[in-house]
């Protein structure tokens, strides 16, 4: 039998001491934190949702007709424009502040048909009409960005 050769009293050490224990835990707690803050800070409220989580109706027409409206003011055939809206994602940021991208065909100054990406962000009041339009990319082409 073997036996240990140091009779000497030998105490373990704890791995983290009380007060790195209080850190990682309160590093833990505010990152958790912020993970809810981010997630809870770029969703609209209920009323804009279907049950099965979808927009609804009214302010999906109101996040297109926004684009459209921001969209138009840069073609040279306006009266042209059709969204396809199956091509449409939106995502949200904070303070109410929102984006859609997809796709929408409209006519040339030559009247040749052609299909374009988009992209554009704005600050969604509640409705179309009181929203106001930050920016907007066709094409990878900026056409607007309001001034911060």
């Amino acid at each position: 039998m073997v036996q240990n050769q140091d009779n000497s009293a030998e105490t373990k050490k704890p791995i983290f001491n009380w007060w790195q224990k209080g850190i990682f835990i309160s590093v833990g707690v505010l990152a958790v934190m912020l993970i809810v803050v981010i997630i809870w800070a770029g969703t609209l409220p209920e009323s804009y949702y279907e049950e099965d989580g979808s927009l609804t109706l009214e302010t999906e027409t109101d996040f297109t007709t926004i684009a459209a409206m921001a969209i138009n003011d840069y073609l040279a055939a306006p009266s042209t424009l059709e969204m396809d809206y199956s091509s449409c994602t939106w995502k949200a940021y904070d303070n109410d502040v929102f984006s859609l991208k997809g796709k929408f065909s409209a006519e040339n100054a030559f009247g040749v048909p052609l299909v374009s990406d988009f992209y554009v962000s704005f600050h969604y009041g509640g409705d179309y009409d009181n929203s106001t339009v930050l920016k907007v990319v066709i094409d990878d082409v900026l056409y607007y960005e309001r001034a911060a």
